[in-house]
């Protein structure tokens, strides 16, 4: 299999005692538990009554419904449509504004910290090579960011000028459905006024329904979405509905390769035997940690500055649960780069790690090399610049040897490199596991039990 190709594992260490993937300690009631759990992801609705299910129905088919789609309908498909708008937003302007509900917002998010250069947005646009600049607007309630955004966007610019040009891309947000936001209204003013009463329509796109207050605003609205793909996921849970595939492809994302992504790890979920099921194992082993945690915590460890976002985004799943009255314990996310890891518990069994690696760097090896070194044809800092991703690799190993003496239970997930295609990976095994997890814990938490009969249907729509 090529690198490009290559999917992410698991590797474990510290749990019973063991260093690989092995269930063999598991009861029959937590192997039987675990089977309708997952069988619940695949048909949401032998769910337990008790769990809300809206906001992640659906999350598991997702990916290969929209491919299946687009190989059969192309341009005229619901990622047809999306590719097309994100071109044509990209031929007109050099920002888009992002409004809308702040949990919609993590697939934009994500998109441009794990899959665009570092500070992205320093680069000039022929460094960017015409990929857009997006702007999160989900304060639209804070008077002074929101003042300073409009005269980012209009104070001394022109829409004569490429580089000034802007749009606007209303995300889904039930409140603006029934009302406008102030916040919401001010920005649509301030884009009226800086294209002038007769400017083009394009510059304003709503993937919200567009009845109510956005109806006037945004008549180029939801025509990605309107075969309703995706609108039965929401928040968090909406990183492959329009809502997260269009602000990435607006950063120039393979979202195709992203999609085919996590459409492999759902066809490892559904079929895929324990052992070779990423995101199944995950939630294996975090439902065999959680009684051992007793109060303890679980930390997400990082390898890269570029997943911070990710880690902020995966504590979110769970606190969608927590709301819901499913008892949860959040994970805490670190950059290995950056910030220090908790103090060894004495009973390594009141805190659990999930190492996130990245075999690959993204971009050319960093240059060490001093000038002065350079001119001279010293060979010494030329060394330094070629050992630069081993050494690092080495610290990053080497600080995990206090908790696997510790016997600390840490699980890794590898990715081979850092691009559209493990993204999408990691992305829908973090999704997977975490309602699984979720829906075990609320079935021993409530007491309440899986239908023993899988019913047709896809769960309720958000």
């Amino acid at each position: 299999m090529s690198r490009a190709n290559k999917l992410i594992t698991l590797e474990v260490s510290g749990i019973d005692g063991g260093d690989r993937c092995d269930f063999a300690g598991e009861t029959c009631a937590q192997t039987e538990l675990l089977e309708q759990a997952r069988q619940a992801v695949v048909e949401p609705c032998t769910a337990p009554e008790a769990v809300e299910r809206s906001y992640w129905s659906g999350v598991e088919s997702l990916p290969a419904e929209i491919l299946e789609d687009y190989v059969q309908r192309r341009e005229r498909s619901q990622l047809g449509r999306i590719l097309q708008t994100a071109r044509r937003l990209r031929d007109g302007v050099d920002r888009v504004v992002l409004l809308g509900g702040a949990s919609w917002m993590w697939g934009g998010r994500i998109a441009q910290a794990a899959g665009c250069e570092p500070y992205f947005d320093q680069l000039t646009r022929a460094q960017r090579g015409g990929r857009l600049r997006l702007i999160f607007a989900d304060y639209v309630w804070d008077n002074d960011a929101l003042s300073g955004l409009i005269d980012l966007l209009v104070q001394g610019r022109s829409p004569d000028r490429w580089e000034d040009r802007w749009a606007l891309l209303t995300l889904p947000d039930r409140q603006a459905e029934r009302v406008m936001p102030p916040g919401w209204a001010a920005l649509f003013h301030a884009w009226s006024d800086f294209y002038g009463r007769a400017g083009g329509s394009d510059g304003c796109v709503g993937l919200s329904p567009c009845g109510g207050p956005l109806a006037t605003w945004a008549p180029v609205g939801a025509e990605a979405a309107e075969s309703g793909r995706g609108l039965q996921v929401s928040g968090e849970f909406s990183l492959f509905s329009p809502a997260g595939l269009l602000p990435a492809a607006c950063l120039g994302l393979d979202v195709v390769r992203m999609l085919e992504g996590a459409a492999r790890i759902s066809d490892r979920f559904r079929s895929a035997p324990r052992g070779e099921n990423p995101a199944w194992d995950y939630a294996a082993i975090a439902q065999r940690l959680a009684p051992q945690l007793a109060g303890g915590g679980r930390v997400l460890r990082l390898a890269e500055v570029a997943l911070t976002t990710l880690g902020s985004w995966y504590t979110r799943l769970f606190e969608r649960f927590e709301q819901a009255g499913v008892e949860v314990s959040l994970p805490r996310s670190v950059v290995a780069t950056r910030d220090r890891l908790p103090p060894v518990p004495r009973d390594g069994r009141r805190l659990w790690l999930t190492d996130v690696t990245v075999d690959r760097v993204r971009c050319d090896p960093c240059c060490g090399q001093y000038r002065g070194d350079a001119e001279r044809g010293s060979g010494a800092s030329g060394d330094r610049s070629s050992r630069l991703t081993e050494q690092a690799a080495g610290r990053l190993h080497e600080a995990l040897r206090p908790y696997q003496r510790g016997g600390v239970p840490i699980v890794r997930i590898r990715l081979p490199q850092l691009n559209a295609w493990t993204l999408g990976q990691l992305l829908q095994m973090l999704m997977l596991a975490t309602v699984v997890e979720n829906l075990m814990q609320a079935a021993v938490c409530r007491k309440t039990s899986f239908p023993r009969t899988a019913a047709a249907g896809t769960g309720t729509a958000d």
